[in-house]
């Protein structure tokens, strides 16, 4: 009880005191400055007073923020100057990166992941090969078998070996790469027609014509079948793809991997 009676009494002395000064204010306007909604005691720690009897809140206690942190700052660019400054008295300039202490060895480890990438033989995609400029990979590779294959490469001849992050960062970037299966084969002729020269093939454009319809009469065949077994119950029709050709032997292995295949159709 006698805490709360003095805390009741020093609000309404602080409350009384707020209320002198605000009267003092109106009736003269120089004082209005002066007329705030705190007031200080002995020790120097403000006491905020509300007039609708807000709790008294004290800053005593608080941690000062250190005035002189900006001194510091200034001190420690001065010694950065001074070990900077030459015989002549004058400022180096920022050397950063222009030291020749380091060998920059990352342009040969690209160009050695460069040389590896382009040992690999490359095809046309079958479908679009006249409307894009990207190639394919074998259908047997993949971007690990090729960093595996680069690793054992690297081993061999006593290179610095390259991450696999940076053998990506090139595949993926300096090259237009992909790993595809082929989904068609080509006949000799096929491809000899493709690599004549324009007169030649003026001159063989009726056997290219002939060539033609040999390659659609097998497709016209197969399509009677399918008519002769919808309408009627006495035939069956039976089709073997023979486009998908495997490789053999099946074999990762770098000693068989760039050897000739043969084709095991199926």
């Amino acid at each position: 009880m006698v805490k709360s009676d003095s805390y009741g009494s020093i609000k309404t002395m602080l409350s009384e005191i707020v209320m002198n000064h605000i009267s003092i204010a109106a009736e003269d306007p120089s004082l209005s400055s002066t007329a705030a909604s705190s007031c200080h005691d002995g020790e120097g720690a403000s006491t905020d007073v509300s007039l609708i009897g807000s709790p008294i809140q004290s800053n005593r206690g608080r941690k000062r923020r250190r005035e002189n942190a900006w001194k510091c700052n200034i001190a420690k660019a001065r010694r950065n100057v001074a070990k900077k400054k030459g015989v002549e008295g004058a400022c180096e300039g920022d050397m950063r990166g222009k030291h020749a202490s380091r060998a920059n060895k990352i342009d040969d480890e690209r160009e050695h992941i460069r040389a590896h990438i382009n040992s690999f033989p490359k095809t046309y995609s079958h479908y679009c090969r006249n409307n894009t400029k990207r190639r394919y990979l074998g259908s047997d590779l993949n971007l690990h078998t090729l960093y595996f294959l680069y690793k054992e490469k690297a081993e061999t001849d006593g290179r610095k070996l390259a991450s696999l992050s940076s053998y990506k960062n090139v595949f993926y970037k300096e090259f237009n790469l992909g790993f595809h299966k082929r989904l068609k084969d080509r006949c000799d002729y096929c491809v000899a027609n493709d690599n004549m020269s324009e007169k030649e093939k003026l001159r063989k454009k009726g056997e290219s014509e002939v060539h033609r319809n040999l390659k659609e009469q097998p497709r016209l065949y197969r399509d009677r079948c399918k008519e002769m077994v919808a309408l009627s119950n006495d035939y069956r029709a039976a089709v073997f793809d023979l486009e998908d050709a495997l490789a053999t032997p099946k074999a990762t292995e770098k000693i068989i991997l760039f050897q000739r295949k043969s084709a095991l159709i199926t």
